[in-house]
């Protein structure tokens, strides 16, 4: 067993977790909502944000999931006091890029990676006959250093791993979009018109370059997407060392050899990615990969009462009603008795445990639907196998390797923010460890081994002077029987494997925390302890996927979608299984049947009458405030106080020579830097995104008001504020104070009434804005109407330009835009704005 001086943690329900989102608390929970997912692992969370942004029109989503915490296996947890472990997903690239522009996760200000360079280490044993040469291989995104490391061990080798990697990434570039595209459905494809599979021809296959690739590559792609890894590599090169650090991505999470046929794959879908647009990067994200699910649910706040996440909320059954038409999901039965009604459910489970667990009762594989029968019978068909093992410690020191030994007492030296391979020396180690494992039924005595230490960058996840090391370590059979005892004995072999490479690595452990297939089964949710919600061969990939005829997220249970990995594109931390990837005509409708939220009438009608009342009320105190500074003939001016210094006195002199309107315009200026700087507060950031943001979906009226005078961006409130205090000497001449503060307010809230109008039309009720630009061009369109020949100075035009024409070209290009779908700026509301001016 394991040496008294390794410390094994207690882990319990309590454990401190880095950010809590979601209540356990269901006394609120209500009856019903228009869509149900569950599962609040990172594609639940980006398929309910996705539902929210997205969806036909405003709609009720609640989000149950089975653990504490949201993320699913991308968490963070602080199992030993003082370490936050990244503690199943650890690494990231796959995200797609794409869902984080869609939902502007960067805003919330939560997501920080740290790319890695070097990025991929592998030490040798002194035994090993490649230790003559060198005692390890790095790998790095420079291709000198990588040249010069891999030389040391072939020369041939080197100068083909560079071809070797632009072969690859061009590969990827073309495979890459096929990850945002939900996969064909061959059912609906067979059924179709000629025109209609030209459609779909078209949307697979976008361009003749795309095509050309395709047609004088199809060997290569075939060979890639089902030949073993062993042979792309041993084709490519020669020394053992390269070959197997390459041949850890073509079975990292698959209980695959590079020997086995489709493990090339495996090595591509690991490559198909990046971070901040550098390809096949691979990342830390700041305070573990739990901030990544917790930005996603940051975001869900954004849409109010909408979205309701709740945590430890396990789901029974899904129930099921059958007509003449065939089966309909029409709700999710809890374990603790609880029922909720819904005409949408997205399960981001596998699909065994959304088949096999949740519809068990129904025993669909008997049902005289044939089509469900057969689906079950091939959902009944998916491999789960997996023999991977996540090992979590909290180490006192770091690593020491023999082969670059530490320069200077625990410092972090550049091999260490690597993916530390061990037991890699070559291809065979790796195939004989999944041999073993396989026919024996037993674990590895020689694991492959990686191993990352993320606090060798990220300084928030352990205390001074300690670390945090992540063991993914393969191959371990699930073992349901005696798996305490199989995987305490299994976490023995594995840290003697890292002590040879790296002795007093025993001595460093200070906590532990061991997750065998069974444990990722049992509190992931993992079938099978498979990371990928199912194996992925040629035969559970693409349109295949999760099984062949139902590849398009849709099943044969109407309303029933799968939003997890088990569907297209597969397993990894990529996020693209959203709700907003479900094109289905039936999701579509049975998202428009009927919605708890407020229609898209009842949405511009409050609108309009907020408009309208707020209009009114302005216009009237306006009457009522001329009048009585008329009657008590007072002037705006900062009031009689004592005169405190001479510059307090120039000050004030200053202000009361200017005209009253001016006066109101710089309160309007100083009103607004307030917010903007309300906008840089952390504790005030769930205020302003509530009301002073303009959200059709949210409900709140002052949201009308509230977001003109809400800038996020500098160079956006700097020339805003320049226009309004610049235009002010011009308003100043056509009306009164009183009835200029009341036409800026209103005219801004005829902007954002105009704003909210489009939005609706167009179905984005989700679509938020902010500014005063509405407000300022409603100024300026008065102002060139009164004053048609009025010249104006435009950043960075050299010369003057007539305010008439000038207003003729801004009404131009905003209409231009707003009939293209542009959103980049809010062109509604600059054209509320120039209508209630004009």
């Amino acid at each position: 067993m394991l040496k008294n001086s390794i410390k094994i943690s207690k882990i319990d329900l309590h454990r401190q977790i880095w950010r809590n989102f979601g209540t356990n608390d269901i006394k609120n929970i209500k009856s019903k909502y228009d869509a149900i997912v569950i599962g609040a692992g990172h594609n639940g969370l980006v398929a309910a944000n996705y539902l929210a942004k997205f969806s036909p029109k405003p709609i009720k989503i609640c989000l149950l999931e089975q653990r504490h915490v949201v993320g699913g296996a991308a968490v963070t947890e602080q199992i030993i006091p003082g370490f936050k472990f990244s503690r199943a997903s650890y690494l990231l690239s796959l995200f797609r890029p794409q869902i984080i522009q869609d939902l502007d996760l960067m805003r919330h200000g939560i997501l920080k990676f740290y790319t890695r360079n070097p990025s991929s280490y592998t030490p040798l044993l002194p035994t090993d006959s490649q230790y003559t040469k060198s005692t390890s291989l790095t790998l790095s995104s420079n291709s000198k250093f990588n040249y010069e490391q891999i030389a040391q061990f072939s020369p041939k080798d080197a100068q083909n791993f560079q071809r070797y990697e632009t072969w690859l990434n061009n590969v990827c570039e073309y495979l890459e979009p096929f990850m945002d595209k939900a996969p064909p459905s061959a059912q609906f494809i067979k059924n179709s018109s000629t025109v209609t599979k030209l459609r779909y021809l078209k949307k697979y296959v976008p361009d003749l370059k795309t095509a050309k690739f395709f047609a004088h590559n199809f060997d290569d792609l075939y060979r890639l997407f089902s030949e073993p890894a062993a042979n792309l590599l041993n084709e490519w090169f020669e020394s053992d060392v390269l070959k197997a650090t390459l041949a850890t991505d073509s079975v990292i999470g698959a209980f695959l050899s590079p020997y086995s046929e489709g493990s090339a794959y495996v090595l591509l879908h690991h490559i198909i990615g990046g971070i901040d647009g550098q390809k096949g990067v691979w990342a830390y994200v700041e305070g573990g990969m739990g901030s990544v699910s917790d930005c996603l649910a940051k975001n869900l706040e954004s849409f109010g009462d909408q979205v309701e996440i709740y945590v430890s909320q396990e789901v029974d059954k899904i129930e099921l009603e059958e007509s003449d038409q065939g089966f309909r999901s029409k709700g999710v039965l809890l374990k603790n008795g609880a029922f909720i009604e819904s005409d949408c459910i997205l399960s981001n489970c596998t699909p065994r445990i959304t088949f096999e667990k949740f519809l068990k009762s129904y025993d669909l594989e008997k049902s005289q639907d044939d089509q469900v029968a057969s689906f079950i019978k091939r959902i009944k068909n998916i491999n789960y196998d997996s023999g991977t093992m996540k090992i979590n410690l909290a180490v006192n020191k770091l690593p020491n390797f023999t082969a670059n030994p530490n320069l200077s007492h625990n410092k972090p030296m550049p091999h260490h923010q690597c993916t530390i391979h061990i037991n890699c020396e070559n291809m065979q180690l790796l195939d004989d460890a999944f041999l073993e494992a396989k026919m024996f039924n037993r674990p590895s005595e020689t694991p492959m081994i990686e191993m990352v230490i993320p606090s060798s960058l990220d300084p928030t996840l352990a205390p001074d002077g300690s670390h945090v090391v992540l063991l993914f370590c393969q191959y371990f059979p699930i073992d349901r029987e005696n798996n305490a005892q199989s995987k305490q004995k299994y976490a023995e072999i594995v840290f003697n494997s890292i002590e040879k490479y790296a002795p007093g690595f025993k001595d460093s452990i200070v906590g532990i925390d061991i997750l065998a297939p069974f444990d990722l089964e049992q509190t992931f949710g993992l079938s099978g302890g498979n990371i990928f919600h199912g194996a992925m061969p040629l035969s559970q990939l693409f349109i295949n996927r999760p099984v062949s005829g139902w590849s398009s997220y849709k099943t044969p249970v109407k309303n029933l979608y799968l939003a997890g990995s088990g569907a297209h594109p597969g397993g990894g931390f990529n996020g693209q299984n959203r709700a907003f990837r479900l094109p289905e005509k039936g999701l579509q409708k049975s998202l428009n049947t009927r919605s708890t939220i407020s229609t898209s009438s009842s949405i511009i009608l409050k609108s309009a009458i907020f408009t309208a009342g707020f209009t009114g009320a302005c216009y009237s105190i306006a009457v009522i405030v001329n009048y009585e500074r008329v009657r008590m003939k007072k002037q705006i001016s900062f009031g009689d106080y004592p005169k405190f210094s001479e510059l307090r006195q120039k000050i004030n002199n200053y202000w009361n020579s200017l005209p009253d309107v001016k006066k109101v315009a710089a309160l309007i200026v100083f009103v607004n830097s307030l917010v903007f700087i309300a906008w840089r507060v952390p504790a005030l950031q769930n205020g302003m995104r509530k009301y002073f943001l303009l959200s059709p979906a949210s409900g709140i009226s002052s949201q009308m008001i509230f977001s003109t005078f809400s800038h996020v961006q500098l160079f956006h409130i700097f020339f805003n504020m320049l226009a309004l205090y610049s235009l002010s000497d011009l308003i100043s001449k056509i009306l009164p104070v009183e009835q200029f503060a009341a036409y800026y307010l209103s005219s801004g809230v005829f902007a954002s009434f105009m704003s909210t109008f489009f939005k609706v039309l167009r179905s984005n009720h989700h679509s938020m804005s902010l500014g005063a630009s509405g407000a300022i061009v409603s100024c300026f369109a008065l102002s060139s109407l009164v004053f048609p020949n009025s010249k104006f100075y435009v950043f960075p035009i050299p010369f003057e330009i007539e305010a008439q024409t000038l207003f003729k070209f801004l009404v131009g290009f905003d209409l231009l835009f707003l009939l293209i779908g542009s959103r980049k700026m809010d062109h509604a509301a600059h054209l509320g704005g120039a209508l209630y001016g004009w």
